[in-house]
């Protein structure tokens, strides 16, 4: 269970932190919130003046470090309420929440507050939520993803019954990009539609698997907000680089497609496993072999794969995930 509880806070923005008891941080822009995992037997268990002590250091410790408001949280596993000890540290410890491992429920004293970074109603209904459902709820927690799939899946199938989607010259003359019409005619809208057209549907499927994968797991890491950005800057900057080697290289190949976006999406999901120690731990030898097998696939699924575009996106994506780990989340990041 303290793994799992460990993953929720893990998609709300916390990230692990090295220490002998279970220690997660999140660092907003003016505060700093710790939570310690802990947990009591009915023979076993810790006086209040531990947790004080505890509570204390850390306090002292990450207020020194980045000299920002620290709160820190007691989530405290029991057996049963009847747990003896738990009464006493609730009474004379500030911010403990106690999780009954009986009834697999949340439990509040009197004298607590539920005030700690919005997370008691979000950590209430997940524990009493079947985990097979939790899973439904991680992807609809990431609603960037759903749309930016959405309307990839929408614009094809308009345009599929308006025309061949295999044929360059149709895909061109709705959006597509050459790098003369960029840079000669001035039509620099073509690095932003390009990113919405797909030659055939393998094309559009592969794209939109790699996205589901990789984009679901970055989004709930870094936010909604940060995500968009990520897509769209990763995506654009690949078009551009594609556009610039076309013209040094006098190639005349139109080209469209979400990958210099969605590499975007799997440079900073790269970048989250390296930097990232609690992702590092969650990363399943599943999961990779998806994202690894399909980002190749989807690379060589034709004869005419714009590697420019790829490589533009996934090394803005790289910088991008590094920029985003070294700045604090806002709470404007996971509005």
């Amino acid at each position: 269970m303290a793994k799992e509880i460990g993953q929720f806070l893990y998609e709300r923005g916390y990230k692990k932190i090295e220490s002998q008891i279970p220690l997660f941080m999140k660092e907003a822009e003016d505060v700093v919130y710790l939570v310690q995992i802990t947990g009591m037997t009915y023979d076993q268990f810790s006086p209040p003046e531990v947790y004080l002590r505890r509570n204390q250091q850390l306090i002292f410790e990450y207020n020194g470090r980045t000299r920002k408001d620290v709160q820190v949280l007691n989530l405290i596993f029991v057996p049963s309420i009847q747990c003896k000890g738990i009464a006493e540290v609730a009474e004379k410890v500030p911010n403990v929440w106690v999780i009954e491992q009986q009834n697999n429920r949340l439990l509040l004293f009197e004298n607590q507050s539920k005030q700690f970074d919005n997370l008691y109603d979000d950590l209430e209904s997940w524990l009493i939520v079947p985990k097979e459902e939790n899973e439904v709820g991680k992807i609809k927690s990431c609603p960037i993803t759903l749309i930016l799939i959405a309307i990839n899946v929408i614009v094809y199938l308009i345009l599929s019954n308006m025309g061949d989607v295999y044929d360059p010259i149709f895909m061109f003359a709705h959006g597509a990009q050459e790098w003369r019409s960029v840079f000669y005619e001035h039509e620099y809208y073509r690095l932003f539609t390009s990113m919405f057209l797909h030659f055939g549907w393998e094309h559009l499927f592969n794209n939109m698997l790699v996205l589901l994968i990789a984009g679901i797991e970055i989004e709930m890491q870094i936010g909604k907000i940060r995500y968009f950005l990520l897509y769209f800057i990763s995506g654009l900057f690949g078009n551009l680089v594609s556009a610039i080697a076309g013209a040094m290289t006098g190639s005349i190949a139109i080209s469209a497609g979400a990958s210099g976006a969605i590499y975007g999406v799997v440079g900073a999901t790269i970048i989250s496993v390296i930097l990232d120690r609690e992702k590092r731990e969650r990363f399943s030898l599943l999961y990779g072999a998806i994202l690894l097998v399909g980002s190749f696939y989807m690379a060589t699924q034709d004869g005419t794969i714009d590697y420019f575009a790829h490589g533009g996106g996934v090394i803005m994506g790289m910088a991008l995930g590094i920029l985003f780990h070294m700045i604090p989340k806002k709470k404007l990041a996971h509005a």
